[in-house]
């Protein structure tokens, strides 16, 4: 990983918009945290940013500025704490490997907390997701749809939380597949912790567990846990969201992958209830309902699916 990108994330926190202005401008984690407050003010002031967070950043700029040399081997420390510590590494979007496909996402982070080893940069994968309270039609489905995708060769992506997303990646390493769990932050446990030891089956099985954000304290902000739903839509090729009430944590991930333009699936109701409230708005705003994973298969194969490469700029 590059330092530079690290210090930039500890100093920028969870200001997206700004980071995306800022890079964008000036390109590097390096150039923004040494041009001149002149500079910063005023390519975030025409871009509409609030006076109060400008000045945020530039006072938490300030006290790298001040002791730079210190800064950074305060950091380099943590980073290889992170990693003796937490088996945890970190991919910065300097780096060579970090996920193509995310590069283009609105709000890019700078840097991912990885547990694991896998290459990010697949051709077949689809995020599967839905709600924590689902029927047992929805669970009977999604383990049916995403054990035969595996053995596609799709990675199936998730959340790791409790109903549809456990349910996805359980069967995913049930037939031998991988996946990747996307978690709203990282840190000594893994939440929910009744997902443990599913955590260390997505290890053992060659998949990853990955952040924006590592945390040891035991409050967080509930934010990120909407927040990481763009990186889950940002890494698949298409999302399939099984159930879903209105409004939950499934019509987020709905609205960032509709923003990425992703091919959505939903499962098609067979009974109305409170779940298939998100699936009947998916399918009256263009996505395909669907129950099975040939039917996704053949609606990926007739766009294009298999010939359309990430085009990163």
């Amino acid at each position: 990983m590059k330092i530079y990108d690290f210090i930039l994330s500890k100093i920028a926190g969870n200001s997206g918009a700004l980071m995306d202005i800022l890079l964008k401008k000036f390109k590097t984690s390096k150039k923004i945290l040494y041009v001149s407050n002149d500079d910063i003010t005023l390519h975030l002031s025409l871009e509409k940013i609030r006076d109060e967070d400008i000045l945020e950043f530039l006072e938490r700029r300030q006290e790298f500025l001040k002791d730079k040399s210190r800064y950074i081997d305060k950091c380099k420390e943590e980073i290889d704490c992170l990693k003796n510590k937490y088996n945890i590494y970190i991919i910065s979007i300097s780096d060579s490997n970090y996920p193509k496909q995310l590069r283009s996402i609105k709000d890019v982070p700078l840097n991912l907390y990885v547990k694991g080893k896998i290459d990010f940069n697949f051709l077949k994968s689809i995020a599967i997701v839905g709600s924590r309270n689902t029927s047992s039609y929805a669970r009977e489905k999604v383990s049916e749809i995403s054990k035969d995708l595996s053995k596609e060769g799709f990675c199936i992506i998730s959340g790791l939380a409790r109903g549809i997303d456990g349910q996805a990646q359980s069967s995913a390493i049930a037939s031998g597949g991988k996946t990747i769990a996307v978690l709203p932050f990282l840190s000594d446990k893994i939440y929910p912790p009744e997902h443990s030891n599913l955590a260390k089956d997505i290890l053992i099985n060659g998949g990853a567990i990955i952040s924006e954000n590592f945390l040891l304290k035991k409050t967080y902000n509930p934010v990120l846990f909407t927040e990481r739903n763009r990186l889950i839509s940002g890494l698949s090729r298409a999302v399939l969201i099984a159930e879903g009430s209105i409004p939950s944590g499934s019509l987020s991930q709905y609205n960032h992958a509709k923003n990425q333009k992703k091919i959505m699936f939903t499962l098609k109701p067979i009974k109305e209830h409170e779940g298939t409230l998100l699936p009947e708005k998916i399918m009256s705003e263009g996505g395909f309902g669907i129950n099975s994973s040939k039917e996704i298969i053949e609606i990926l194969n007739k766009l294009g699916y298999q010939k359309k490469l990430y085009e990163i700029t």
